[in-house]
């Protein structure tokens, strides 16, 4: 549970609350998810949405625009990344929109975009290269889409870790929020 906005399970609805633990377990999760990029989370999803549009205009302009002399193939390409732009465009205006932050579930989904459209575009790159019949011409293209794959990988399994690390802390300040001794809240001294 790394969503900040999700209720408590259900096993720590009884919980004591004390507001002195309870502070410092927001102020820790909260040094945690702004620590990554300190510019804020509106400006970092809203380069993410306009460099995703920008790259849907340039790459859709350009499938629809090329001369009729331009392979079939290499328009389907450009079609396939103006489709990326347009998917980035949409997380960052989805992230945007959802107001608040769970930083390492926004992680997690765009490396599972990122790992999804690169391998996409790594299937293209072959499948052009198959129908054009330029396979050393086009080596140079798939070896440096298989290093993004990997890459795409690599951030995944970052993005998961981060997010067990989140689910973690939660769950041993959850603890530490129920082993100290409730203090009466001021409407139960009454």
């Amino acid at each position: 549970m790394t969503d900040r906005n999700d209720a408590p399970p259900a096993g720590f609805r009884d919980e004591p609350r004390d507001p002195e633990l309870q502070a410092r377990y927001r102020a820790r999760l909260d040094a945690r998810l702004q620590s990554t990029w300190p510019a804020g989370r509106r400006l970092r999803y809203g380069l993410i949405a306009g460099s995703g549009m920008v790259g849907f205009l340039v790459a859709g302009s350009l499938s629809l625009t090329e001369p009729s002399a331009t392979p079939p193939a290499v328009r389907g390409l450009l079609g396939l990344f103006a489709l990326f732009g347009l998917g980035w465009s949409a997380f960052g205006v989805w992230a945007m929109a959802r107001k608040s932050g769970d930083f390492a579930r926004e992680r997690r989904i765009a490396s599972q975009l990122a790992m999804g459209f690169t391998l996409a575009a790594l299937i293209g790159l072959g499948l052009a290269e198959t129908i054009l019949g330029k396979g050393s011409a086009s080596a140079p293209m798939l070896v440096v889409a298989l290093g993004f794959v990997v890459l795409a990988a690599v951030g995944s399994v970052h993005a998961r870790i981060e997010e067990a690390e989140l689910s973690i802390l939660e769950h041993v300040l959850r603890l530490e929020l129920r082993s100290t001794p409730s203090r009466p809240a001021p409407d139960e001294t009454r």
